[in-house]
This record gives structure tokens, sequence and C-alpha cells, in this order.
């Protein structure tokens, strides 16, 4: 296959592969923004707990979704707990309340659960395509009051400094940030995150599709934040950052200070911090994420150098865009600067013109008596006997070459005069529209 993705065609550029094969269309997002809605209806309903809210999220609520294979979670966020100790406490109870609950819905079948989390299935408009959905029920956890000074984040990552046994709760409590993250970030950033996804679900390279998510991010805010960079470019430089996933080193200091914990830990290369939660290592291998790996991360690199070699023979869709566009962009300034200074563009070119004639004049005459050719008819008329002219090969080479030359000139001298006088038409056309408009 010399194709670097599956269903991608011989020739085809990112560009257009994504919006063929990768990025899930308009009907879809609709088809499931509808089905999303309707699951936060029935949650709302319940009237055990009260519900303050219900975030959506996984792949479609951060606008990362890959064609046929999106995701969705359901943050719910409940007030009837005030701390993370009381939810936690209750989970077991919260997850079988929501599970008899949701099973008694039309069009949603249980699929199973989690600690933390209950997974069920959501029928499609059409009756045919069931849709994965995870609910996880959380608490707020990143509100702040007094001006900001109390709560947020910080007391949160405190509390987990604490309490080690609870982090995982925080954890999904401050998926949120997550969400936030990714989301905000520009639609090609994310167009790069569908395709780089799309490839470890086809290839089966087995890191976490988050994991993939901000080591993109990553890469593109190391890269000036630029908003029309061109996808193979950036793509080559995502998977370069993966062939040297030994040494990443990633972390944010937006929600927390991040030198702190890389210090306090004793976090050393590679490491990908959780920009919503400092003790969360998302590089693979680590331990509470793929432990099959052992910190090899020799499947990931190979795969990557595949990937690498693949994309050279990849075509660039917007390198013939900039250079045409700026072709285009200098013509009409060279066309605007002319109208604007028509007159002295006018006296320039026209003693421009004059002196060229003089010299090429000059030249053919001296080439002509050097060259000892017999010239039928007149320079003024430009018509050379060439049946006449003594033959190159009787002739000295310094002959010949002067020949050469002075048939150039007379071809130069007339692309010039037809240069000069479209010029001339120009102006005159232009002096007429303007009489013409008074």
């Amino acid at each position: 296959m010399n194709v670097p993705f599956q269903g991608m065609y011989q020739g085809e550029t990112l560009e257009c592969f994504i919006d063929r094969h990768v990025r899930p269309n308009n009907e879809f997002l609709q088809r499931c923004s509808h089905i999303i809605d309707r699951v936060v209806r029935t949650i709302h309903r319940h009237s055990r707990y009260s519900v303050s809210q219900v975030i959506k999220g996984g792949s479609l609520g951060k606008g990362t979704g890959v064609k046929g294979h999106s995701d969705v979670d359901l943050l719910v966020v409940l007030n009837d707990f005030k701390t993370v100790d009381e939810l936690a406490s209750q989970m077991d109870n919260i997850l079988n309340d929501f599970s008899d609950y949701l099973r008694a819905c039309d069009g949603i079948r249980i699929v199973g659960r989690t600690p933390y989390t209950l997974q069920f299935q959501m029928m499609c408009d059409s009756g045919n395509d069931w849709h994965d959905v995870d609910l996880l029920p959380i608490i707020d956890v990143w509100s702040t009051w007094l001006f900001g000074l109390a709560g947020g984040p910080t007391k949160a990552y405190k509390e987990m400094v604490k309490k080690p046994h609870l982090r995982k709760y925080y954890a999904k409590c401050l998926c949120k940030l997550q969400i936030e993250f990714v989301k905000s970030r520009p639609c090609r950033v994310k167009d790069l995150i569908r395709l780089i996804k799309y490839w470890n679900k086809t290839e089966g390279i087995g890191m976490s599709s988050y994991c993939l998510e901000l080591i993109v991010i990553c890469v593109w805010q190391r890269n000036d934040f630029c908003q029309n960079f061109t996808m193979r470019t950036m793509l080559m430089e995502v998977v370069n950052q993966l062939i040297d996933i030994n040494n990443i080193a990633v972390c944010w200091d937006q929600n927390y200070t991040a030198h702190k914990y890389t210090h306090n830990l004793n976090k050393n290369p590679p490491y990908i911090l959780d920009p919503a939660n400092p003790f969360h290592d998302l590089v693979p291998g680590t331990l509470f994420d793929w432990m099959h790996f052992h910190n090899n991360f020799s499947h990931i690199q190979e795969h990557a150098r595949t990937l690498k070699m693949l994309l050279s023979g990849v075509p660039e869709t917007w390198d013939w865009y900039r250079k045409w566009f700026a072709v285009i962009c200098c013509c009409v300034f060279l066309c605007l600067l002319v109208i604007r200074f028509r007159r002295i563009f006018n006296f320039v070119f026209i003693s421009i013109a004059k002196s060229y004639l003089e010299i090429m004049k000059s030249l053919v005459d001296f080439i002509i008596s050097a060259t000892e050719t017999q010239v039928t008819h007149s320079i003024s008329s430009k018509k050379v006997d060439v049946g006449e002219l003594v033959p190159l090969e009787g002739q000295p080479k310094d002959s010949r070459y002067k020949l050469k030359l002075g048939i150039a000139a007379l071809i130069g001298m007339c692309f010039f005069e037809l240069a000069y006088n479209t010029y001339t038409v120009t102006t005159n056309a232009m002096k007429l529209g303007r009489i013409c408009s008074f």
C-alpha cells in the first residue's frame, strides 16, 4: 500500500481525504445532536436527583469526532452532593439508580458500567443505528467564589494531594476542563486531531485519543499557533514527535503551575501531564493507561516511521495556491502602480523603449558587417532573407556566435515592441474610458 491511510486515494491530498473520509458530515452531526438532546432531557427528568447541568463530552462534545468512530460522554453535574467524599460513597447507588431509570426508557439499552461511569446505547431515529454513550455522575469542583479567590481547580488539586484515594473521582469531576481545553482549538487543528486519531484506530496503535489530542495541540503551539498551516507539514511534525516519544515532555500552566508538580512528583521524560489534572500522566505505558506497553514504545515508533515514509509521496494542497496567489498579488500591485503613476511610467517606458531600439539597431548593424551577411530588407521591417546568408559552417566561430546573438536580439526587439504596443493600447483605452465617463 503506497498511501499513508486506509481508504485514501493515490495522489489525494490530506485535506481532500479528511473532507471525504474522516470528518463526520453535517447530517451525522445533526442526528447525533438530536440523540444527545433527547438523552439530556431524559436525564433532567430524573425525579430522585437534582441535576444542575449535563455537559457534553467525548469526541463529539470536543469537536474531534471521526466518521464511524465517535463517542459521547455525558457529565451529569449533581446538586445533591457537596463534596467528592459524599459522591464517592454513594457512587454505586447513583449508577444503579440511573441504570434502572434509563432502562425503562424507550430506545435505550444498558451495556455495562465501571466504578465511575454507566455505559449504555441510544437508538438512532432510523431504528438501525445505536450510539454508545457514557454517563459520568460528578459534582462542580471548578467554580470559584469570593471574586475568584476561593474554590476552583486549585482547591481540588490540594484535596487530591491530601486524599490520593479520591484522585480518580476528582479526575472525573475535572473532565469539564479537558473538554474546554480541546474544544477551544481552531477547526484546522481539530481536523489534524481527527486524522491522527483515524490512523491510530485503523492501524491498531492503541494510544488514548486524549493523549493524541494533547500531542497535536502541543506541536501546534510550538509552531507559533499557526492558523493556516499545511496539513502535511504539521502532520509530519506530529509524526516526528511520536518517533521521539521516549523524550516527550508536555505540560501546561493553564490550570496549575506545571513546574511545581513535575518537580514534586519527580517527573522525568517521557511524560504528558493532563492540563486538567496534574496527577494524570497520559504517556503510553504508565500504570493506569496501557500496562501491556511496559514503557516500550517500539510499536508506536515503528508505525510512526512507516507513516512518515508514506507521507513523503502525499502532495501539498496549499503550496501551489500560495505561489500563484503571490504571483497574482504582484501582478495586481504592478497594475495598480502603473495606473496610479501612469504618466511617469509612460515617460520612462518610452525612454527605455527608444534606447533599447537604438541599441538593437546598432547591434544588428555591427553583426551584419562583422559576418558579411546580406540583408535583403531594411531593419525597420525586421525581415531578413535567411536563404542569402553565408552558411554558418563556413564562418568563423566568433561570427557564428554573433549571428545567433543578432537573431536573438531581433526576436527580443519584436517582443519588446509588442509589449510597448500593448501598453499603448491599454493606456489609450483608459483615456477613452475616462473621456466617456464625463
